[in-house]
């Protein structure tokens, strides 16, 4: 390929090519984009955003001879003019101090920085760079590491050998919040043993105030390069703030100018950084400014050694070609709403008669954590249901139809409904809503469409997976409670891994916490439980997947060994007459209680010595991680759900004799149960409501570009 390239740079280098070129430099001026400046040989984790100091060099004078180069406002104030351009710096790395400032200063160049005010001065390093660092050691041994980081993060996958490598991981943290970038890589790199010793990667304060004397004009970059379309217009704001105040206060002089991170600019960021008074903003659309242009959306062309030279040397032909190509590209420029209304969804859910089921209770949670402010929130429920009419939703409630067997007339009515909305995003839960909610919105042309899976399907006959089958072809995104519900997804349904995200469940760490031993003792004279009683709880619904019937099998075991054991079946459901029937031909109903539904599950919990989980179908348990919170041992059986939230005393499913000997372990070791109590809280952490709040928000922030409208 080289071989034939080389002959059109010369080409385009003769004077033929310029004079034919020279008709593309018409029109709008250009803005450069660079990031780095680096020696010949010098390390950076990507090397498209390298430019070595010949290339550089090179590149100034020939720039010279075609355009003015002018700082970004005077273009701006001239941008019919063709013959001008300016030149742009992101990161504010320090290399640009190093190798490029003597090059423009010894030219009398202009140039603007963009700084990330809290990397300035110190020896911090972005993620991706400390990323790239760890995938330079041996794959065996990152895989390894890199695991053992997934399993501490619920919103991780398990990675593969084929996901070794920067690039991959890389697109993998752009799709999560920065804060889950940065955790993420943080642990990696305790996991692996590297430590920030390197030299600083950026500028200090002495180095900026210096080049700001000499011509260079500094802008913002945020104060910790966030991907702003994933967080709170509050968070936003303050990046925006912060940073523009504190280099207003170190260089003495306004600061107008804005780069986005990443380029990640919708209109709710844009509108953030007008109301925080920068007067500009530039983006990464490859394009020429021009009069059309959004001042707060300015394209620039990117350039690098990739684009500048080859084989190591400048050639002004290929920058020639470049340019041009993007001359003729075809872009829109048009004026960006200033409006930045909130961000329309609608929820569609089957039914709920009661908040006490899992995803019943997730989803309310996903409503309380959305901002009105910045989500315009529509519920819409197939069937009517007592929960809904009984306590009121914080947002509008419609119900579709009241009865379910007039499929068509819920989509016809759902289609009419959405239409009237225009809902940026739909999401359904429950199956019905999955099929039916996704063929309506589809038909009612809505951008994005989520479907919400937080069970393995057990529910689903042959009826059910056709169905899905024909509507999963218009779903967008989907959204799982962990790692084991994506894994299924990909597997049984073919769902592509990249367009599932995992939002786990959330726990409330204050209501959930450990006790003390005077609640300890309270609860059980509440429950009028002894303090001898060896207490095992089980919080489920008596329904066939919960497989209670194991551990009813299993207290026909303990009973004997421990004659003081007591199981709480807290929940109801179909089997319960069944349970019921069996403890009593077993002889052992003085050692269970069924103690119904229970809205306060803390007392059964704080009463127990051991929780106990039998389910042999679970997506994520809302029961363990209640568990895990109260720091209660628990003896889970060993389904791929479980095995995703804890590490021990897991039982073969279904297996009553193996059920029973785990509890008899555990009974019997003080010491092991002390432990698990630490870790099992330690682990709960993670699914507290304010890392809840945070990614619910990035997720939907996330999908408001994905709308198609800026």
């Amino acid at each position: 390929m080289s071989l034939i390239r080389a002959p059109i740079y010369r080409l385009a280098e003769s004077a033929i090519g310029q004079r034919t070129l020279d008709r593309f430099r018409t029109g709008s001026p250009p803005i450069f984009m660079f990031h780095r400046v680096l020696e010949p040989g010098e390390p950076c984790y990507a090397r498209e955003m390298v430019t070595t100091v010949p290339v550089f060099q090179r590149f100034l004078e020939w720039l010279q001879t075609h355009y003015q180069v002018v700082p970004l406002s005077v273009l701006l104030e001239q941008i019919g003019d063709p013959g001008l351009c300016s030149i742009t710096f992101d990161d504010g790395w320090e290399d640009n101090y190093r190798c490029a400032f003597p090059v423009l200063k010894a030219a009398g160049i202009p140039a603007s920085i963009y700084l990330i005010t809290s990397y300035i001065g110190t020896c911090k390093r972005l993620w991706q760079d400390d990323l790239w660092r760890c995938c330079e050691l041996d794959d065996n041994r990152v895989l390894s590491e890199l695991n053992q980081v997934a399993r501490r993060l619920p919103w991780s996958p398990m990675f593969g050998a084929s996901s070794v490598n920067f690039s991959a991981l890389r697109r993998f943290l752009l799709k999560r919040s920065s804060s889950e970038a940065k955790q993420f890589v943080r642990l990696l790199c305790e996991h692996l043993g590297l430590d920030n010793t390197a030299r600083p990667s950026f500028m200090d304060w002495t180095q900026v105030k210096e080049m700001s004397r000499q011509g260079i004009t500094f802008g913002s970059h945020t104060v910790t390069h966030s991907l702003l379309t994933r967080t709170t217009t509050t968070r936003v704001a303050t990046e925006l703030r912060d940073s523009r105040s504190e280099l207003e206060q170190r260089l003495g002089a306004a600061v107008d100018e804005f780069a986005y991170p990443w380029g990640a600019v919708n209109r709710w960021v844009r509108h953030c950084v007008q109301e925080a008074g920068y007067q500009r903003a530039v983006s990464i659309t490859e394009a020429y400014a021009g009069e059309s242009s959004d001042l707060f959306a300015l394209p620039r062309v990117f350039l690098s050694d990739t684009i500048l030279s080859q084989a190591g040397t400048f050639r002004p032909g290929k920058v020639d070609i470049h340019l041009a190509r993007i001359r003729t590209r075809r872009h829109s420029h048009s004026q960006s709403t200033v409006n930045a209304s909130p961000l329309r969804i609608s929820f569609i859910i089957d039914e709920i008669e009661a908040w006490q089921g899992g995803t019943e209770q997730q989803f309310r949670k996903i409503l309380n954590v959305l901002d009105k402010a910045e989500f315009q929130v529509n519920v819409y429920i197939l069937r009517r249901t007592r929960a809904v009419v009984d306590e009121k939703l914080p947002y509008r409630v419609t119900i579709i139809a009241d009865h379910p067997q007039r499929a068509m007339a819920m989509c016809r009515s759902l289609v009419a409904h959405l239409r009237c909305e225009h809902p940026e995003i739909v999401q359904t839960f429950f199956p019905d809503s999955n099929v039916y909610g996704t063929l309506a919105a589809r038909f009612a042309g809505v951008p994005v469409i989520v479907n919400a899976r937080r069970s393995l399907g057990y529910w689903q006959r042959w009826r059910d997976r056709i169905l899905l089958k024909i509507s999963n072809r218009f779903v967008d995104r989907w959204q799982c409670n962990s790692r084991t519900v994506r894994d299924w997804l990909c597997e049984h349904e073919r769902v592509p891994a990249e367009s599932i995200d995992i939002l786990p469940n959330v726990i409330d760490l204050t209501q959930f916490e450990p006790p003390g031993r005077h609640e300890r003792n309270a609860a059980r004279q509440l429950l009028r439980i002894s303090d001898s009683a060896l207490v095992i709880t089980s919080v489920a619904n008596l329904r066939p997947v919960k497989r209670l019937d194991t551990l009813v099998q299993a207290m026909k075991i303990l009973a004997p060994e421990v004659p003081t054991v007591l199981a709480l079946l807290v929940g109801e459901g179909d089997c319960e007459a069944e349970l019921r029937q069996e403890a009593e031909r077993h002889g052992i109903s003085a050692h269970l209680r069924f103690e119904g539904r229970q809205a306060d599950v803390r007392p059964y919990l704080a009463a127990a010595d051991i929780g106990v989980l039998t389910s042999s179908s679970e997506g994520a348990s809302n029961s363990l991680l209640e568990y895990m919170a109260m720091g209660l041992p628990a003896v889970v059986s060993d389904i791929s759900a479980n095995q995703g939230l804890v590490s021990e005393a897991l039982f073969s499913s279904g297996d009553a004799r193996d059920l029973a000997s785990k509890i008899l372990e555990l009974l019997r070791d003080p010491k092991r149960r002390e432990r698990m109590r630490n870790d099992y809280r330690r682990a709960a952490e993670e699914y507290g409501p304010a890392e809840f709040a945070a990614r619910v928000q990035s997720f939907y922030f996330s999908l408001r570009s994905e709308s198609g409208e800026y």
